[in-house]
């Protein structure tokens, strides 16, 4: 499958979770009956190539009670784009956000920071593997560069991340 674009624009989405982890849009009521599939479908055979994505002036709230965790994110827009058809994905994306709120456990560890990222990046679809090459990431006003890879051995997460910060202003750093 090829689509040409997808635009969400002018979107709030707000996100709870429960106390048993289900998030507020999983609707669908459970059901005791059995769907086989057909023994003709292979994993993998479904492919896509997406040439652009877009999400304009979207604001996304994700609150988990439970797990002390929250959120908000204010005015972000991002568009990126990638072909799915191909076992090496290559993924280029660009987001901003005006402003950005995480917290956990009523910390908030970043508070109306404005963020900006320019990522490409190749995915491994046999592997599950993410290699970052030259990406660059800005908190406020420091930019930080990053590359590596991220791998998911089973159902876990291995990081191989490096970061460096271009510029030496400790005030800039300390803006967060």
């Amino acid at each position: 499958f090829v689509i040409e674009k997808i635009l969400i624009a002018d979107a709030h989405f707000h996100i709870i979770l429960d106390s048993d982890g289900k998030a507020n849009y999983d609707i669908v009521k459970p059901s005791e009956e059995v769907v086989e599939t057909a023994e003709a479908e292979e994993a993998g055979t479904f492919k896509l190539s997406l040439k652009n994505y877009t999400f304009k002036n979207i604001n996304l709230v994700y609150d988990d009670p439970a797990g002390a965790t929250l959120v908000n994110i204010r005015k972000l827009d991002h568009t990126g784009n990638g072909d799915f058809t191909e076992n090496m994905v290559s993924i280029n994306k660009e987001t901003t956000i005006k402003a950005i709120t995480c917290g956990y456990e009523g910390v908030n560890y970043l508070s109306s920071v404005s963020a900006k990222m320019d990522a490409d990046f190749m995915y491994d679809q046999n592997s599950e593997v993410i290699t970052f090459g030259e990406n660059q990431l800005t908190l406020n006003d420091p930019p930080l560069e990053f590359t590596g890879a991220l791998s998911f051995p089973e159902e876990k997460v291995a990081m191989d991340l490096s970061f460096q910060s271009p510029s030496e202003d400790i005030i800039k750093m300390l803006s967060l």
